[in-house]
């Protein structure tokens, strides 16, 4: 019985670890920065919709976000969507 509760809890941190936040990019047209802020410089911008990002951290009104091709930068979060689209 402890055996089994204890696999039962090794299995329930794993998978509440494991959790990201995923979500799509909103606009057309969306500019990664290299910080938080307007002021600092564009890393890049993604033109397209739909764009599925994950959720790195937090800051503020702004999110530090990572695609599936690796590329990562800070967006606002009103850049942001839990709709999915066909790409």
């Amino acid at each position: 019985m402890t055996r089994k509760l204890g696999v039962f809890c090794l299995m329930l941190l794993c998978c509440l670890t494991v959790s990201a936040t995923f979500m799509n990019l909103r606009y057309e047209k969306t500019n990664f920065r290299y910080g938080p802020e307007v002021t600092f410089p564009l890393k890049f911008t993604w033109n397209g919709l739909g764009l599925p990002v994950e959720i790195l951290k937090e800051q503020g009104s702004w999110v530090y976000v990572q695609d599936s091709e690796g590329d990562y930068g800070w967006i606002q979060r009103r850049m942001l969507t839990k709709k999915e689209w066909c790409l």
